[in-house]
């Protein structure tokens, strides 16, 4: 048999055997790679069971962020941007029924935003708030619940607002030389207190009691931890120090435990998942899978719900 001959009746015999591995090869180039939506959703998750449920579902580019219950556990007030081009406000929504109500903000500036951490007060009669201003300046506020009374309460470059147990007390980070740090101050005026020194904290969340503030705080150029401030001695101790971002601490309303986001297994698009950890830093627990990124956890008043804001995975 000529050379010829065998090359051309080996030549469909390649194209046979090597054929599935161009094709396999083709299918993983072409496979579209995870990416989280460019839309967010107000959820609810049942601790007991870990499941969850939609309260505010996608619509359009609609984004969500710092959700806070009121205190009957009836409403819960967070930041919307219904659209991409609509300017961010305050809207709260029923728990049960899912009808959202705008909140409109009388007194602010013209071209200011809402952005960020909303808090409800403990006697349910005001909203603490961020107001970013168009050029990008953040400014802790406060205003009653039914929109009126709006006043500033936080210093320049202030964010992620917490109150105390009582009410009486109303806490927040600050950028200080390009350093966040966390203050305190009464809530019917005064001086800030500044109440962290060293690295980068941020978020703070009082405890049940009062007497420690859970907060993030930056561990290096890419990581968070978060750490437990004892006010009476100053004390810091870290429950969740890893080689991930760990942020967005909130405490249980029994003080037993604390809900954090982590992005500790989130993969290479970095998708957060909430996690269960005690207060004395024990193995955390995973609530969350990987089909969403999940962050802005808050506990309801009776501890048998987690509402957060969740971006789906696509893929």
């Amino acid at each position: 048999m000529s050379l010829r001959r065998v090359c051309a009746s080996a030549f469909p015999l390649a194209l046979v055997v090597l054929a599935p591995f161009a094709l396999s090869a083709c299918a993983r180039k072409e496979a579209p790679q995870p990416r989280l939506a460019p839309y967010s959703e107000l959820a609810l998750l049942d601790v007991r069971t870990k499941r969850v449920r939609i309260l505010l579902p996608r619509r359009g580019t609609r984004v969500v962020d710092g959700p806070s219950w009121s205190p009957d556990g009836r409403r819960v007030v967070f930041v919307s941007r219904p659209c991409a081009s609509c300017m961010p406000s305050l809207a709260t929504i029923n728990a049960r029924t899912g009808v959202v109500r705008r909140l409109v903000v009388h007194g602010l500036g013209a071209g200011d935003s809402v952005s960020g951490r909303t808090a409800w007060s403990p006697d349910g009669r005001r909203i603490l708030f961020v107001v970013t201003n168009p050029s990008g300046e953040s400014e802790v506020w406060l205003v009653r619940s039914d929109g009126s009374g709006a006043r500033q309460v936080g210093g320049d470059d202030s964010r992620a607002p917490a109150w105390s147990p009582d009410g009486k007390v109303i806490s927040y980070s600050a950028e200080v030389h390009e350093l966040l740090r966390i203050y305190v101050v009464p809530r019917v005026g005064g001086a800030p207190r500044r109440i962290t020194t060293d690295a980068s904290s941020d978020q703070p969340a009082f405890s049940p009691d009062g007497r420690t503030i859970a907060f993030s705080r930056l561990g290096s150029s890419i990581t968070w931890d978060v750490c437990l401030l004892e006010l009476r001695t100053q004390a810091v101790r870290c429950i969740a120090k890893t080689s991930a971002i760990e942020r967005d601490p909130a405490w249980e309303p029994n003080g037993n435990r604390v809900v954090l986001a982590s992005d500790r297994a989130g993969g290479a698009i970095g998708a957060r998942s909430l996690y269960l950890v005690a207060p004395i830093g024990s193995d955390a627990r995973r609530l969350t899978g990987p089909e969403a990124d999940a962050s802005s956890p808050c506990w309801s008043p009776d501890g048998r719900t987690i509402v957060f804001v969740r971006r789906p995975v696509l893929s």
